[in-house]
């Protein structure tokens, strides 16, 4: 299938641009039909939320799950959705070949006011506006939606049922919050116990299992250094350039154009990502100068104070670093150094110093940027199985992180939960709609 004309495609792996349209309640009714649209056709959709606060952290990183589950719980129950993002990928092509396998994407940023009085915390409000987060903006045309416990129906709630309805995979970062949250706000109250919230996710996400998580995957089977968002994205967009060039498994990107684009130019951005140029290298006191606790968890309490440096891409070239002088260590032990007349090892471009702006991402920490990097940050984590098996793979299916725990949330079955009262009446209605859609696709074969 040729790409129409002017779509963004990623040129051997190699990402630069993200683009993303806003949906408010201005462009609402324009757009919408193109957003189900897009989660219809999709192969998988990754979602993010951003929140107007979490509540009290100690609670949120009990050692108990269950109350680290009543914390959440209690701020869902307060708290509101400021912009749910949408990132649709849809799998175009599949080749052996060039050892590829291309998705075509779209990315929508929905601004959300919830109509109903909630709690907004003055650290998520500082560390939104520090993101160029656009209050004032929300506050003009936000897409109004109502508690999830209204006999009211808005566009949201439908979104979520659409999603639900559809039975496609749903990717998240670090999902248990924002699961809750989709649930309280979206769907219906939340049960008073976690075993109640995860019987009721059986449903949404049945057997094989249709939840994925990219911290799951990075912190229990990849066992990366670090896996915030950001890091994530950062270091799968840099391997999978790299794997593109040495004829290995990677992800092609596109982000086709329509007719829609010319109406929607005044809401759509195309953000920046380009990777740092290549063989750029760092001196030793750049180096000092990066924030331990932004490069192992990608957040410092000190926030823009912080006189440290905050760049991922900083973090990863240490990492490479590293791991070139573990190379040229061994190397050096089997005699494969090249050396120069002195008899001297010739010093590689890591001890060359330099300067050059950040390459952090743009709109990171914006819901729909987020949504994105979550996608593909799976799917390329994931390449091989797309490629030999074209699915991702079952033992990361329904399996959320817990921070500090070796065994992650399973979304399973349980003899001993009973399913809410509330879900069986909604989800009769969703099951139904499922079952038509999945009748009507298997019609279609």
């Amino acid at each position: 299938m040729d790409p129409p004309r002017n779509s963004i495609r990623s040129r051997k792996g190699r990402l630069s641009q993200i683009k993303v349209v806003e949906v408010n309640s201005d462009n609402l009714n324009v757009i919408w039909p193109h957003l189900l649209l897009s989660i219809k056709n999709a192969t998988i959709v990754a979602l993010d939320l951003e929140l107007s606060g979490l509540g009290e952290r100690a609670r949120m990183s009990a050692k108990s799950v269950d109350d680290r589950y009543s914390a959440i719980r209690d701020a869902a129950r307060s708290r509101a959705i400021l912009s749910l993002g949408v990132a649709t990928f849809r799998r175009v092509a599949v080749s052996e070949k060039k050892k590829r396998v291309r998705f075509q994407v779209q990315v929508y940023n929905i601004l959300s006011l919830c109509d109903a009085p909630f709690v907004m915390e003055p650290g998520a409000l500082k560390f939104l506006s520090d993101h160029q987060f656009d209050f004032n903006r929300l506050i003009q045309c936000g897409v109004s939606y109502h508690p999830a416990d209204s006999k009211k129906t808005d566009p949201l709630r439908t979104l979520l049922q659409e999603l639900l309805s559809s039975a496609i995979p749903l990717a998240f970062h670090n999902g248990l919050v924002d699961l809750c949250f989709l649930y309280q706000h979206l769907y219906g109250p939340l049960p008073d116990t976690l075993a109640g919230f995860v019987s009721d996710l059986t449903d949404w996400f049945a057997a094989p299992g249709l939840l994925f998580d990219s911290k799951f995957v990075a912190d229990y089977q990849l066992h990366w250094p670090a896996s915030y968002l950001e890091y994530l994205f950062r270091k799968c967009q840099r391997e999978n350039g790299a794997e593109a060039m040495g004829s290995r498994a990677y992800i092609g990107i596109e982000f086709i154009s329509s007719p829609l684009d010319q109406k929607m130019t005044d809401c759509t951005e195309f953000v920046q990502c380009s990777l740092p140029p290549k063989g750029f290298s760092r001196n030793a006191v750049e180096l000092d100068h990066l924030c331990a606790s932004y490069a192992n968890h990608g957040f410092c309490h000190r926030g823009q104070s912080c006189t440290k440096s905050h760049d991922v891409d900083l973090v990863l070239d240490l990492e490479d670093q590293k791991r070139e002088k573990v190379r040229n260590r061994r190397k050096r032990r089997f005699g494969e150094i090249s050396m120069n007349g002195n008899g001297e090892a010739i010093p590689s471009n890591g001890d060359v110093a330099s300067e050059r702006k950040s390459f952090a991402i743009q709109g990171s920490h914006r819901a729909g940027i987020d949504a994105f990097m979550t996608g593909f940050s799976i799917l390329y984590m994931n390449r091989m199985s797309l490629l030999k098996n074209g699915t991702l793979p079952d033992d990361q299916a329904n399996r959320l992180p817990l921070s500090g725990k070796d065994i992650p949330l399973m979304i399973q079955t349980s003899s001993w939960a009973e399913k809410t009262a509330y879900h069986k009446e909604k989800w009769f209605i969703i099951e139904k709609h499922r079952e038509k859609i999945a009748s009507k696709a298997n019609g279609s074969v």
